[in-house]
């Protein structure tokens, strides 16, 4: 999930300083800048988890590339949907942070890392906070193309301040061609809107490329059914 080679290894003694602070933001807080948020996710601390110290580093070291990359660019100039991901993510983390660790609450600190850690590939590759990628979801049974299917696409942080409804992509396969709202971590799934049966969400890391292109092996059973 994460790619070592690209995390930086300066500095780890005063990041792992941040596990042992304590959180003082307010749960009900109003919505934050980007500029507030990325601080926000630098000195949240994460409970002993799996590979905790290389989480604290990774966060560490994805957020401070975006943070620079943001404040050279004029914090003006992130978009709105952009910074609302970024509140989500903030508030994602400081959630998961609160209790002592679980599962679930490890396998949620991990997806938010991850999709910062996509948010920052999106930005070295691309530029700073793009939105509305493009997309092009093909669907195959094998090697044969599976044409008239709708594709939604969910992004899989999302919280209070972003929308956690699958979206359909404006085409229908194959290839169906839309935007999902910013870089990270989604859902994907396909629908057959002669059945309504759906098949079952494929987590894709969306990013790093000017459109983003993926091939989804589609296999419907009877009565699967996700949201429509």
């Amino acid at each position: 999930m994460y790619h070592d080679g690209h995390v930086t290894r300066a500095g780890i003694a005063a990041v792992i300083g941040w596990i042992t602070l304590s959180a003082t933001t307010n749960p009900q807080s109003p919505l934050l800048t980007g500029r507030q948020a990325l601080v926000q996710i630098l000195e949240q601390p994460l409970p002993a988890c799996e590979n905790a110290l290389q989480s604290v580093v990774t966060k560490r070291d994805d957020a401070m590339f975006l943070f620079r990359k943001f404040r050279e660019a004029g914090w003006g100039n992130v978009g709105k949907e952009y910074v609302l991901s970024l509140n989500d993510l903030a508030d994602g983390l400081r959630d998961a942070a609160k209790t002592r660790p679980t599962g679930a609450s490890c396998e949620r600190i991990r997806l938010i890392l991850s999709d910062l850690h996509t948010k920052r590939k999106d930005c070295e590759k691309l530029g700073h906070s793009r939105t509305d990628i493009p997309v092009e979801i093909s669907t195959n049974r094998g090697r044969n193309a599976v044409e008239g299917l709708e594709i939604f696409v969910r992004w899989i942080p999302a919280g209070d301040h972003f929308d956690t409804e699958p979206k359909r992509l404006k085409d229908l396969s194959t290839p169906a061609r839309g935007s999902v709202p910013v870089p990270g971590e989604f859902e994907v799934f396909a629908k057959d809107p002669a059945t309504g049966n759906s098949t079952e969400p494929e987590r894709l890391s969306i990013g790093g490329t000017e459109v983003f292109r993926w091939a989804l092996q589609v296999g419907f059973r009877d009565n699967i059914q996700f949201p429509k």
